[in-house]
Parts: structure tokens; sequence; C-alpha cells
């Protein structure tokens, strides 16, 4: 199978919630939600995709701000959540 589309993954902190998937392919997108890393890997072995963008943070702020992003998301009337939460420290990228 060719490579295509991009794949975003917005992981649940905790296991027993769902996580966010989404493709994008040839200018439409579909969303869904997957209940095990192993629905994660089944969807981007399917779908294999040229890019994967994974929304984890890779540190958590010394202060309680949100990140410019966020602020402007919630401008806009999006409810975003700050990276200081407890539960978002189970997302941490740690090397």
């Amino acid at each position: 199978m060719i490579s295509q589309g991009i794949v975003d993954i917005d992981l649940a902190p905790k296991s027993h919630n769902p996580s966010g998937w989404a493709i994008w392919k040839s200018k439409s997108v579909s969303t869904s939600l997957v209940y095990t890393d192993n629905k994660i890997m089944e969807g981007v072995t399917h779908n294999k995709p040229i890019t994967i963008t994974i929304d984890a943070p890779f540190h958590i702020p010394n202060e309680r701000t949100l990140r410019k992003a966020g602020r402007e998301l919630m401008k806009a009337g999006y409810r975003v959540f700050p990276q200081c939460l407890p539960r978002i420290k189970n997302l941490l990228f740690e090397p």
C-alpha cells in the first residue's frame, strides 16, 4: 500500500478513557475514538500515513500558564486544558 494521509492521535491520560484519532486523506478528515494501543497501531499499519502527530506534552511548564495556541483557542470558544494539570503528567514523553 502506498503511504497516504496524515494521522493525528490525541492520547487519553488514563488507559480506560478513549484516545482521539483523526486521519486526513485527499481533503477529507475522518475522526473516531480508539480504546487500546493495539487499535492505534492497527490504524497506523492499515493507513500507512506520511505523517503521524501525537498530542502529548514534552514537559510541564513551571508556571500555571497556557501556551499561545491554547490562549487563542480559548478566545475562539474552545475548551483547553492547561498542561500543568496532574492528569496531563501521565502523557509526558520521557526519553
